[in-house]
């Protein structure tokens, strides 16, 4: 086909190349045909003005006028000579006055006149009729006949006509061949035209053929590629699709497994929302663990165990970006975190290590938080405009007063009128932005509030714990002594909350292209993009995340080696702490803390011994803490203060246990009477007391303390004489057990105190 369509376009090109040249000369030639016709049309030009006026002339005759000449038996010889001279003219062979009067005698004659071809005549005639005009005086024609005058100018415009035509005949002629030559050319280009529409047609069809077969053939080409497409589509499809099986699989037996379990987990959930943000950590503990979720288990309500609080209300990436911006990761902190990005009511956390504020901080300064204060003069008005555009707000520093004018927003009584969402601020009714949230903070550990707060706001305790603390304390030591690791450290937390973040966008936009795909999921081009690129990234996040997982672990191992220091730091914050306890006035901001804690560090005598060096840190650390407690207390409370630190150290080595602790302050404080009598009976009640509860908290030690008594009761009643203390524990000591801890010692010593004293 394609062989014929090129031998068609050739003849078909080959005859426009010849009707083109062939347009051309006929262009040619017609324009000069133009300027030749031109030519002799204004030579006819001169001529025509007198022919048409003797014409003009004729016309004025009048019938009578030529009957009057023709009247004549014998007419004037001018007028008989005008009259055979329009007989020649008229081309009549015999010319004398007979002929001349049968012309004129037609009824048509003037008509025959004006309307003779002047073009027609011969130059035999055109001679003949000089010559005859010779034989007569015509000068005085007008005189003679008005008839014969008319026709004498006739006579003599049709000779200057003549003499202007013989001129102009041959270009007349010429012109004549030139058309005529014109017109078999444009014949010819017609022809060729025609045959060149033919073959245009038949081109055009050979053209339509081929079009037709070609789009057949792209059709069977889209089709084939189509299907090699869908075929590597397909292998890519299940290539990248196979790893998220697995998952995918695992998370919807997951999934359903949590919707079994949701009618527990949503009651634990919302309950803890709810109720639990005003506690210690231990209680929390207590009332989420040991009372809420073994009720839920013994009702045989339906809940995923082991239950953790912060599987259900937030996310590993979450929690990874609250620890990038500063909040502790440890359980508290988390909890805290949850409550106050969750919960229904605002947060007012009582923060008096200013850890929730510098996390609101962080985490809320990107939109822009506005930090006020009741105080401030102008907080009605930056609040009002906060929450008509939507921007957080911090009230900090808050005392047990909290402005009745912000009531309406605490509880969030957001009225609707019209479409129209506001709030009333005071007497003021602002329009309420959903991206408005409030949040307020007090430094004090123990705030007094009204109890119409704790319904307005949430309350979360946001104090510090022991193990909080030592993970922030530990982050200030390695800091100081090994500032690379900690800075690698930071650098490796912010780097995996990326990625986390990353990695959660991967899946979830990999999700959303699969639930939006329409037609067919082989035909998606952005489809099979987006999940070979989350493959590709996903597999480069995985990488980092798992070798910053194993850098990370390898840093905290390096880490650890300097938690002695921090947990003597922690242990002594909190032994300063409690001192509030025995006067309100003893307040020690973690701030203020963290300034001995870093000047400790600082003049701790330095050793290329990591061991030395810790044991010199928290030497100097001890002295420092001690120094700085005893210049803000009484003199009175300075031994109780020493003695605080003392216990505080011991149970955290694991020396002392709570239950000694507990003997050595208060004794039995038992409100019955033990059913086992006492066998001394100088011994005190009181005193019998505190043998049987020392033999049943501490058996291991004490077990055989009240059947010793029974044993041996000439050798009590001797000691009981004794005043000095020493004395008769060491001669009592054989006698009961081989083996006391220092604190078990201690129990006994205040046992005897006692016993000796009454």
């Amino acid at each position: 086909m394609l062989v014929t369509i090129e031998s068609s376009t050739q003849k078909a090109n080959v005859k426009k190349a010849e009707a083109s040249e062939k347009s051309v000369e006929v262009e040619i030639k017609g324009k000069q045909i133009a300027i030749e016709k031109d030519e002799a049309e204004e030579i006819l030009a001169e001529a025509m003005p007198a022919l048409e006026e003797a014409r003009l002339a004729l016309s004025q005759l009048e019938k009578a006028q030529i009957t009057e000449i023709r009247s004549f038996a014998t007419p004037p010889a001018a007028v008989q000579v005008v009259c055979e001279c329009v007989a020649i003219l008229k081309g009549y062979k015999e010319i004398n006055w007979k002929s001349a009067k049968g012309m004129m005698s037609d009824v048509n004659f003037l008509k025959s006149l004006m309307e003779m071809d002047c073009e027609a005549l011969t130059q035999k005639q055109i001679t003949q009729c000089r010559q005859h005009m010779k034989t007569g005086n015509l000068d005085d024609m007008a005189k003679i006949s008005v008839a014969g005058a008319g026709l004498l100018r006739f006579v003599r415009a049709v000779l200057g006509f003549f003499d202007v035509y013989k001129e102009v005949k041959p270009k007349k002629e010429r012109l004549d061949f030139l058309v005529e030559e014109q017109d078999v050319q444009i014949k010819l280009l017609s022809h060729l035209n025609s045959e060149i529409q033919k073959l245009e047609e038949k081109l055009n069809q050979l053209n339509e053929n081929y079009a037709t077969s070609m789009k057949q053939m792209r059709a069977l080409t889209e089709m084939m590629q189509q299907a090699e497409r869908r075929l590597i589509a397909s292998d890519k499809l299940i290539s990248g699709l196979t790893s998220e099986l697995i998952r995918w699989s695992k998370e919807m037996a997951s999934l359903g497994q949590q919707l079994i379990d949701s009618v527990g987990v949503c009651l634990i959930s919302a309950s803890f929302l709810a109720y639990t943000g005003a506690f210690t950590w231990e209680f929390r503990k207590a009332m989420v663990f040991d009372d809420w979720l073994e009720d839920i288990v013994a009702m045989g309500i339906p809940i995923q165990l082991p239950f953790k609080i912060d599987g259900y209300l937030t996310t590993d990436v979450e929690i990874s970006q609250w620890s990038n911006e500063g909040l502790p990761p440890d359980e508290l902190s988390i909890q805290n975190g949850i409550l106050t990005m969750r919960a229904s009511r605002f947060p007012l956390c009582i923060d008096p290590q200013l850890q929730a504020l510098q996390w609101i901080r962080k985490r809320e300064f990107r939109n822009n938080l506005k930090v006020l204060s009741f105080s401030d003069f102008d907080f009605l008005k930056q609040l009002e405009m906060a929450i008509m555009y939507g921007v957080p707000v911090l009230f900090e520093d808050v005392d047990d007063y909290i402005d009745p004018v912000i009531d309406d927003i605490l509880q969030k009584n957001i009225r609707i009128q019209g479409g129209r969402k506001f709030v009333m601020l005071g007497d003021k009714e602002v329009d309420w932005d959903p991206g408005f949230r409030v949040y307020l903070t007090t430094k004090f550990s123990n705030p007094k509030f009204d109890p119409a707060v704790y319904a307005k706001a949430l309350v979360i305790n946001y104090t510090v714990t022991q193990t909080g603390l030592e993970d922030q304390l530990l982050s200030v030591v390695v800091g100081t002594e090994r500032p690379d690791l900690e800075a690698q450290r930071e650098s490796l937390i912010e780097q995996t909350s990326e990625n986390k973040q990353l990695l959660q966008q991967l899946e979830d936009s990999l999700l959303r292209e699969l639930s939006t795909s329409t037609g067919n999921m082989l035909d998606n081009v952005e489809l099979i993009e987006t999940l070979e690129n989350t493959k590709t990234k996903a597999g480069v996040v995985m990488e980092q995340l798992k070798l910053a997982a194993d850098t990370a672990a390898d840093i905290e191992v390096l880490r650890n080696g300097y938690r002695p220091a921090a947990k003597r730091g922690a242990v002594l914050f909190f032994a300063l702490s409690d001192m509030a306890t025995v006067n309100s006035m003893y307040q020690y901001a973690l701030a203020a803390y963290l300034d001995v804690f870093v000047y400790s560090l600082r003049k701790a005598v330095p050793d290329a011994s990591l061991n030395k060096r810790l044991n010199n840190i928290i030497k100097t650390l001890t002295e420092n803490v001690y120094c700085y407690g005893c210049t803000g207390i009484f003199e009175r409370h300075k031994l109780l203060f020493s003695f605080q630190i003392a216990t505080k150290l011991a149970q955290r080595d694991g020396i002392l246990l709570q239950s000694e602790l507990d003997f050595f302050i208060k004794g039995s404080i038992a409100l019955t009477k033990s059913e086992r009598s006492n066998p001394c009976k100088w011994l005190s009640e009181k005193s019998w007391e505190d043998v049987l509860k020392l033999s049943f908290d501490f058996p291991d030690t004490f077990g055989t303390l009240p059947d010793h008594f029974g044993r041996y009761l000439t050798e009590w009643k001797e000691v009981s004489s004794k005043w000095y203390f020493i004395v008769v524990f060491n001669v009592i000591k054989p006698l009961i057990v081989s083996r006391f801890s220092t604190y078990s010692q201690l129990c006994f010593h205040v046992f005897f105190f006692y016993f000796l004293t009454h």
